[in-house]
């Protein structure tokens, strides 16, 4: 794939001094660091939003150096069984709840849209996300970040607001 290829990396370090928005669209690999990247879209790209993507972009107390420092916006269009979906909370998290002791400063996320949908092969009955997970990131909304989460199957008719979902379970009790 042509974005994991030298050309194109070395496009990203000569402008990674200025890029401030990028959109992913069908992207394996991207591993430089982009210090002024203030907002990443990541349009159906599975398998890009990896758990070592996901490990690396996770706020650290103490980490050598951050990647996307000034991330405040992300824009997730993904399969579900693409994202690991734990892995994700937890690097949203990391990114609202920023610890102002830490070594390297990092800009607080102030908004965040996922998008999930089945699989291409549509051989999936649907999905059921850990609720406790949805109620992590419904916690961040009720702390003050734009945050979405939805869902759209091709076996459930209409789009399904997960984080709605979260925080009416949780007044029932259910989780």
């Amino acid at each position: 794939m042509w974005l994991s290829q030298q050309p194109f990396l070395s496009l990203l370090t000569r402008c990674s001094g200025t890029l401030r928005n990028l959109v992913i669209t069908d992207a394996r690999s991207l591993s430089e660091d982009i210090p002024l990247l203030a907002e990443l879209v990541v349009q159906r790209a599975p398998g890009w939003l990896s758990a070592d993507v996901l490990n690396r972009v996770t706020r650290r107390k103490d980490p050598e150096v951050e990647l996307a420092p000034c991330l405040k916006v992300l824009d997730i269009a993904e399969t579900y069984i693409s994202l690991p979906l734990p892995l994700f909370a937890d690097m949203i998290i990391s990114r609202w709840r920023v610890d102002k002791d830490c070594r390297h400063p990092v800009k607080r996320i102030s908004s965040m849209r996922l998008q999930l949908c089945d699989p291409p092969d549509g051989d999936h009955q649907g999905y059921h996300p850990d609720p406790n997970i949805l109620k992590r990131l419904s916690d961040c909304r009720v702390e003050g970040m734009d945050i979405t989460a939805t869902y759209a199957s091709c076996h459930i008719r209409g789009i399904r607001d997960l984080l709605n979902a979260s925080e009416q379970s949780t007044a029932r009790g259910d989780v």
